[in-house]
């Protein structure tokens, strides 16, 4: 969370005692704010498809500003420690700080295009088994050959915490940045699994040279593979 721009519940905030002066005139009270949320049991959310304006070191200039972040980081460090110690240690690694240390296993999903749930029958089922997925607790991350991942389908993926890899981004290069947290990579479809086409070879590649999980192709093969997570409950109806 930074101070540039976060909503709070006022109750909450005055609740925290806002923010704490020991970080006065600025830099990481935000961050010490957050910490403090969050030991009460609040979670905090970050929005991607909020878009801000931000005029950096407006307020101080550069220099002040470094020297400012320099203290108030060592204040923020000595208060956190401990729990700073459970933290990734490696702040490249954009897939763990993404996600919560709790979070369940990691999954992968190719497709040839985005699922367009609205125009026909076969983008609602795998827009279906997508969200089921992340149901039931998988780290879930989407990535179309063609890199498009916009409009109100994307956000609607995206709102339930499915990862979406969209152009300037390539699968190939989520793969070898991120590959190692895989624990499944589902191929839908033959041509895809197969490495029948040139562009799906280049995909396939990285993950069998990157990753130690398993890839698996087909309908059918979903719900073999992860019936110890999925659970199909029948209606009486059917």
């Amino acid at each position: 969370m930074t101070g540039a721009c976060f909503v709070i519940p006022r109750r909450l905030f005055e609740d925290l005692g806002g923010f704490d002066p020991h970080y006065a005139p600025a830099f990481y009270e935000e961050f010490d704010l957050a910490f403090r949320a969050q030991e009460k049991g609040f979670k905090v959310i970050y929005e991607p498809g909020s878009r801000v304006v931000h005029l950096g070191s407006m307020s101080y200039g550069a220099e002040r500003r470094d020297q400012l972040s320099s203290i108030n980081q060592s204040k923020f460090v000595e208060r956190f420690a401990e729990r700073l110690r459970k933290h990734p240690w490696d702040g490249g690694d954009e897939f763990m700080l993404r996600h919560a240390f709790d979070e369940g296993p990691a999954l992968l999903v190719v497709e040839h295009f985005l699922p367009q749930p609205n125009r026909h029958a076969g983008d609602v089922t795998m827009t279906s088994y997508l969200s089921m997925f992340a149901t039931a607790g998988w780290r879930v991350v989407f990535g179309a050959l063609d890199g498009r991942a916009d409009g109100p389908a994307a956000e609607a993926l995206e709102r339930q915490g499915i990862e979406l890899i969209r152009a300037p981004r390539t699968i190939e290069g989520w793969i070898e940045m991120h590959g190692s947290h895989l624990s499944q990579v589902w191929l839908p479809r033959p041509e895809i699994a197969e490495r029948s086409s040139a562009r799906s070879a280049r995909t396939a590649k990285p993950i069998l040279r990157t990753t130690r999980t398993t890839c698996i192709s087909f309908g059918w093969s979903v719900l073999r593979a992860f019936r110890g997570t999925l659970r199909c409950y029948p209606r009486p109806s059917i």
